[in-house]
């Protein structure tokens, strides 16, 4: 029954975020910069190491925490 519960809350958080054309709320965006990347060079995006310019994904400490503050009040409230 525990599984049934989860995958219908799935489909209903998924319903309304495609209707509403929103973001999640608990979205944690160096966390999604970082799974993309991740995603385009299993797919075979060129290497940017050693290189300047835009596309390095770099967040500090402080910023991630941040985020991650940010994403436990938004699941609080």
């Amino acid at each position: 029954m525990a599984a049934v519960a989860v995958a219908r809350k799935l489909g209903v958080l998924c319903w309304h975020l495609r209707t509403r054309e929103e973001d999640c709320a608990y979205l944690r965006p160096a966390l999604l910069r970082r799974k993309l990347r991740r995603l385009e060079l299993r797919a075979g995006a060129p290497s940017r190491r050693g290189k300047r310019g835009g596309g390095a994904v770099w967040e500090t400490p402080s910023q991630e925490g941040r985020e991650k503050a940010l994403a436990l009040q938004a699941e609080l409230t």
